[in-house]
């Protein structure tokens, strides 16, 4: 018996329902992303005020 395809479920909803999810990944690479350089940004500035206290 062969194994189902696993991208199949995803190639099976309509067309609208695809854009809504590959939207949601790229904002959330996008939230993630923004996440990330405002804690090194922080991270930086803590760093500075350490280093000259």
């Amino acid at each position: 018996m062969s194994m189902p395809c696993l991208c199949t479920p995803y190639k099976r909803l309509d067309l609208q329902r695809q854009k809504t999810i590959r939207s949601f990944k790229v904002g959330a690479k996008v939230r993630l992303r923004k996440m990330i350089q405002k804690y090194y940004t922080r991270w930086e500035q803590d760093a500075m005020q350490d280093y000259y206290v």
